[in-house]
């Protein structure tokens, strides 16, 4: 039996030819170029740019801890250099000036009267002691008023007992205009 095929030429099958395949092998090739330069690259780019990104932020947390740590530290610097300026400020004072602060205790402590106890704190005196009578005491009080050493001088208390008369004065040192201790 033979074949015969009736349909229109336009739609007979051909065979196919060298012209053909070249023509499907350049259809393929341009379809890959364009699948691999149109979608694969742009979303390989798009996840590597994702990933600096990720690294970019993970920096930049890393730095606002290396931020706080600064900030610490420069806290820290701060109050060590206020420590060191505090330590100045009595390395100056200290030896000198410690010593007239006491020779005038000392010296203006009336004929017949002792101290008893002397305590200090910052720039506080607080001078306890004994004598015959209440002029002793009160002549003691005008002495050191009279001395260039104290701001303010003033009676805590006085009490009578037996013979001797007991008594509390306050002092407070003078301080120059930054606060620290007056030479």
């Amino acid at each position: 039996m033979t074949d015969f095929n009736l349909l229109p030429s336009e739609y007979q099958s051909k065979p196919f030819t060298l012209r053909h395949i070249l023509l499907l092998c350049l259809l393929a090739l341009l379809f890959l170029l364009i699948v691999k330069y149109g979608f694969l690259e742009p979303i390989q780019k798009k996840e590597q740019v994702l990933q600096q990104l990720d690294l970019i932020k993970g920096n930049t947390v890393e730095y606002s801890d290396l931020e706080e740590e600064q900030l610490q530290h420069l806290t820290q610097v701060k109050e060590l250099e206020q420590r060191v300026l505090a330590f100045q400020e009595m390395e100056k004072g200290t030896p000198g000036f410690w010593q007239d602060v006491l020779n005038t205790i000392i010296k203006a402590l009336p004929y017949n009267s002792r101290l008893n106890h002397f305590i200090c704190d910052n720039n506080t005196f607080i001078l306890s002691g004994t004598c015959m009578s209440d002029r002793t005491s009160a002549a003691y009080l005008r002495n050191l008023k009279k001395s260039s050493c104290f701001s303010e001088v003033h009676m805590e208390k006085i009490m009578y007992q037996d013979s001797e008369v007991r008594f509390t004065i306050r002092c407070i040192l003078k301080l120059d205009t930054s606060g620290g201790i007056a030479p």
